[in-house]
């Protein structure tokens, strides 16, 4: 079962390359336009063990979540596995907010309408 249709919110590239392209990531457009990556450019990731880890850019997402959109990226379960030097019955998310951007307080359309995101707790879901 699936959570939402990823395809749908993929406005730039292609979602099945994060499978056929090793060591590749899916950025939010407002993310991208950040860091100014592009379509094919390599982005360095660090681990909090201070490992640099680079990863192509081979798509952008839009959300509809502006806040959402400038602290997210996705990149495959094997991908994010040699990252986190985990073998491949390791499962889980990888969750990047940068500190100069809060987390978003409500969620919005599209996400909130499809039942995916819910509106945060200020005491309960912020570090």
């Amino acid at each position: 079962m699936r959570l939402f249709h990823f395809n749908e919110y993929v406005t730039t590239g292609n979602p099945i390359d994060l499978k056929n392209v090793s060591n590749s990531i899916v950025l939010g457009k407002a993310l991208a336009e950040k860091l100014l990556a592009n379509i094919g450019d390599v982005v360095q990731l660090t681990t909090s063990q201070g490992e640099r880890f680079p990863l192509k850019v081979v798509g952008y997402f839009e959300s509809g979540l502006l806040d959402f959109d400038k602290t997210q990226a996705y990149a495959s379960i094997g991908t994010v596995q040699k990252l986190l030097g985990k073998d491949k019955s390791y499962v889980t998310d990888l969750q990047v907010i940068p500190p100069e951007h809060p987390r978003p307080t409500e969620p919005r359309e599209p996400l909130a309408r499809a039942g995916i995101a819910r509106p945060l707790s200020p005491e309960k879901d912020r570090p």
